[in-house]
């Protein structure tokens, strides 16, 4: 497992899972990189690199292959144009590949990000996808053809200096949490995984913040803060693995 300071995420910083990706990164003190273009406006303006026009250029594509590729069709126009060119930039700088959106019947990604899944398979690079749909994480299995799905102990750890986080601009709830697991599993001690949350922005029935304030009423780790002090506080929810436990502790 690579050290923090070893790694770097490429991205693009737009709004939805780029955006959450480079949060992620951040919280976890992580470099990142994300790539745009004149003309563009990221979500995340932290290690922005603007590319110019020859190397746009050295990105070029024909989008008639991508839409052969990808069996659809995308408008010629020039931003359309440029975001392929940025998102071949993540994925030719990331060692492994991370998107986020749903998998398709026939084996692409959906919308104009599924052309950075297929560019992954085209260089062999690891690929993983998180499919909103079915709230899982799936592996992309080259000799085989066919997503492989990775549940449980055996969900993507990030294993590579260099990795690319994607995605559509539509992330759920589940996708939100699977970025925020990708990391903690990555780069925090095993068996006491902390979890950033942010009560303010989370659903009251949420199934973390819920276990979280239940555990916080059994065994009473904050002496002397009430539940509904603690609401709106900045928590952590930590999970202990071995003791198979949840605690609420203030940030």
């Amino acid at each position: 497992m690579p050290k923090r300071e070893d790694v770097i995420l490429f991205s693009g910083g737009a709004q939805g899972a780029e955006a959450e990706f480079g949060a992620c990164a951040e919280r976890f003190g992580i470099e990142e990189i994300n790539f745009s273009f004149d003309g563009h406006k990221p979500h995340r303006t932290r290690g922005l690199r603007i590319l110019n026009h020859e190397e746009l250029h050295a990105g070029e594509v024909s989008l008639a292959y991508v839409a052969r590729l990808m069996n659809r069709r995308y408008p010629d126009t020039p931003t359309f144009r440029n975001i392929l060119q940025s998102i071949w930039y993540q994925v030719n700088h990331g060692q492994e590949i991370y998107v986020i959106g749903t998998i398709q019947p026939d084996q692409t990604v959906r919308g104009g990000t599924g052309w950075g899944a297929e560019f992954a398979k085209l260089c062999n690079k690891p690929l993983l996808v998180f499919d909103q749909e079915r709230a899982s994480w799936f592996e992309w299995d080259g000799d085989a053809s066919q997503w492989s799905e990775r549940t449980g102990s055996a969900e993507p750890v990030i294993t590579h200096g260099h990795f690319s986080g994607t995605g559509t601009r539509l992330v759920n709830a589940a996708a939100q949490q699977a970025i925020e697991g990708l990391f903690a599993r990555s780069f925090l001690p095993r068996g006491h995984l902390r979890y950033p949350v942010d009560s303010t922005n989370m659903p009251t029935n949420s199934p973390i913040l819920v276990a979280a304030l239940d555990e916080f009423q059994k065994i009473k780790k904050l002496a002397d803060k009430s539940i509904e002090q603690l609401s709106d506080d900045q928590l952590h929810v930590k999970i202990d693995a071995e003791a198979n436990s949840v605690a609420v502790i203030m940030r």
